[in-house]
């Protein structure tokens, strides 16, 4: 969780001074353009890198899940 909580701080601390530098530069056509490449971009790499199921062995469960808070870190 805490990497995703950095990372949207970093987004917002360098993603949207750049985008607004852009948009002052070339207008904000340009700045909608390239987010937009980017998502795409992310959407590509992810259903490329990422797996495609859980394995059958250790399907997730909300059960599961909660139980994680009972017994703390493990690992």
């Amino acid at each position: 969780m805490s990497r995703v909580i950095l990372g949207l701080t970093i987004a917002t601390v360098v993603g949207v001074p750049l985008a607004n530098g852009i948009g002052q530069l070339v207008g904000w056509r340009w700045s909608f353009g390239l987010v937009a490449a980017l998502a795409i971009l992310t959407a590509v790499l992810v259903r490329v890198h990422a797996p495609l199921g859980a394995p059958a062995a250790r399907r997730a469960s909300p059960l599961r899940e909660l139980g994680a808070l009972r017994r703390g870190r493990s690992g």
